[in-house]
C-alpha cells in the first residue's frame, strides 16, 4: 500500500490465509502462510524471488539476521533459510509446533516452542546453547534486553531467563489483568521501567517512566501486566 494515501501497489496470494506478519529487509518481503509455505516477494512490485515449504501452517513472522531468514513452523521445525536463495541452511525439528517467532540477538536464535520449551540454539549450525522447560505452552513473541531474555508461557507467568546459560532469573504472576491473554497465540511483549506488557490483541497503550499510565483505548484488546524487577530503561 502506498504509505501517503493508503492506494493499493501490488498484491500476492497465497494458496491459504496469512496469519504471519511480514519482515521487509533490503526490498524484500518475507513472509509465511498456511499454505505451509515461506515466501521472498520483491518489495517493489510483489513478485515472488523464491518460496520454500514447511509441511506445517507458517504462522510464525519471519525473522531476519546476517543473510539469514529464521522462521518457526506447525510442523515443528525452526527453519534457517538463505536469504537470497530461500536455500535450507539447517532446521531444528521439536516435538511440537513452534509459531512463536524467533528472536536473534548475538549469534543465537531464541524461540519458544507449544510443549513448553524456550530453546537457545546458535545460528551458524543450529545447535543447542540450552534450553528450559515451562509447564505450559510458549507461543509469545520474546524480548531481550541487557543479557534477559523474557517471555510468557499459557500458565499465566512471565519470566526473565539468563540469555547466556538459560538459568531462570525470575517469574512472576501478573500484577495486573485486562481481559484474559493466557493461551492466546503469538502474543506480543512490550517492555518499560519495571514492567512488562504482555497482549494478545490489539492495543493502545502509554507507560509512564515509573509505571503503568493505565491508558488504553482499543476495545479487543486482551493482555497482562507483569512487574519483572528489573531497570529496563
Amino acid at each position: 500500500m502506498n504509505a501517503a494515501n493508503g492506494t493499493k501497489l501490488w498484491s500476492f496470494s497465497t494458496e491459504d490465509a496469512v496469519n504471519s506478519s511480514p519482515s521487509i529487509v533490503d526490498g524484500v518481503v518475507y513472509i509465511g502462510s498456511n499454505d505451509f509455505n515461506v515466501y521472498a516477494l520483491n518489495s517493489t512490485d510483489g513478485s515472488r524471488i523464491w518460496s520454500y515449504s514447511t509441511y506445517g501452517w507458517v504462522t510464525s513472522s519471519p525473522t531476519y539476521s546476517d543473510s539469514t531468514v529464521f522462521v518457526g513452523s506447525w510442523d515443528g521445525g525452526l527453519y534457517a533459510l538463505n536469504a537470497t536463495s530461500g536455500e535450507e541452511l539447517w532446521k531444528f525439528t521439536a516435538p511440537t509446533s513452534i509459531n512463536a517467532s524467533p528472536i536473534v540477538i548475538n549469534g543465537v536464535a531464541y524461540f519458544g516452542a507449544s510443549n513448553g520449551n524456550l530453546h537457545a540454539r546458535n545460528v551458524v549450525d543450529g545447535s543447542q546453547l540450552w534450553r528450559y522447560t515451562t509447564d505450559a505452552v510458549v507461543t509469545s513473541s520474546l524480548a531481550v534486553v541487557n543479557g534477559v531474555v523474557f517471555f510468557v508461557s499459557s500458565e499465566g507467568f512471565a519470566y526473565g531467563m539468563n540469555a547466556t546459560d538459560g538459568s531462570k532469573l525470575w517469574s512472576n504472576k501478573p500484577i495486573g489483568v485486562v481481559g484474559n491473554m493466557a493461551g492466546q497465540p503469538r502474543s506480543q511483549l512490550l517492555l518499560a521501567k519495571r514492567f512488562i506488557l504482555a497482549t494478545g490483541g490489539p492495543a493502545h497503550f502509554g507507560v509512564e517512566r515509573c509505571g503503568w499510565k493505565g491508558v488504553l483505548d482499543s476495545i479487543d484488546w486482551r493482555g497482562k501486566i507483569f512487574e519483572c524487577g528489573a531497570n529496563l530503561c
